[in-house]
């Protein structure tokens, strides 16, 4: 399975402690098999993120909130610029 994690960074050593603790799940690092969900989320401000994600359509979040969990199942692929993103 292909997931995306929407940001402005490059992670490509995801880590669940870092999160903010105040989204859907809690802290954890979030993750879509919808590829322009995930675009979408990176062009967002945070702010905006939070208050758009209570009234959209059902969606493919998904939230890690095991490290162990990364470290054995996520391989980190490629890093998409948004101006490149389709």
């Amino acid at each position: 399975m292909k997931v995306f994690h929407g940001t402005t960074l490059i992670v490509d050593t995801p880590l669940v402690g870092v999160g903010r603790k105040n989204l859907d799940f809690g802290e954890g690092f979030y993750l879509t098999s919808i590829r322009q969900q995930a675009i979408e989320w990176a062009q967002r401000t945070r702010d905006e993120a939070l208050i758009r994600l209570q009234y959209e359509k059902p969606n493919n979040q998904i939230c890690l909130i095991r490290q162990e969990l990364i470290d054995k199942f996520l391989v980190f692929k490629e890093a998409i610029l948004l101006n490149d993103a389709k």
